[in-house]
């Protein structure tokens, strides 16, 4: 469904699991908007450009080779499950901002420390 307010493609489901994948390009990434955002099983080094995604409920973004994670996070006020497992990241930011999160899986990780705020979320798994 297009969006004209926006002009972005409107999907429930984007994945694009089990592929090789790199990097997605932020033009592509600029033209859609989702809910449920799946990558896991590819060659990703960082996060993808989706803090513009207003319908996003849920990421799964295992099985890369993701080592940081942004502030920008937070952006992603609505998002409801964050699936991070079996990547390389040392640290996580607060998710001060994301109080819709019901689950987050960081394991298989290389976290050394978590921040309080991360552990203060009013549900989580």
């Amino acid at each position: 469904k297009q969006n004209s307010k926006e002009n972005r493609l409107l999907l429930n489901v984007f994945s694009i699991n089990y592929n090789e994948i790199v990097n997605i390009d932020d033009n592509l990434l600029d033209i859609i908007d989702v809910k449920i955002f799946q990558a896991s099983n590819n060659l990703m080094k960082s996060f993808p450009n989706i803090y513009h995604f207003k319908n996003l409920k849920k990421i799964d973004l295992s099985r890369n080779k993701i080592s940081e994670i942004s502030d920008n996070i937070n952006k992603l006020v609505g998002l409801q499950e964050l699936n991070l497992s079996h990547n390389q990241i040392r640290d996580f930011p607060d998710l001060c901002n994301i109080t819709n999160l019901k689950e987050v899986d960081l394991s298989n990780n290389k976290l050394v420390v978590l921040n309080k705020n991360l552990l203060g979320l009013n549900t989580y798994t």
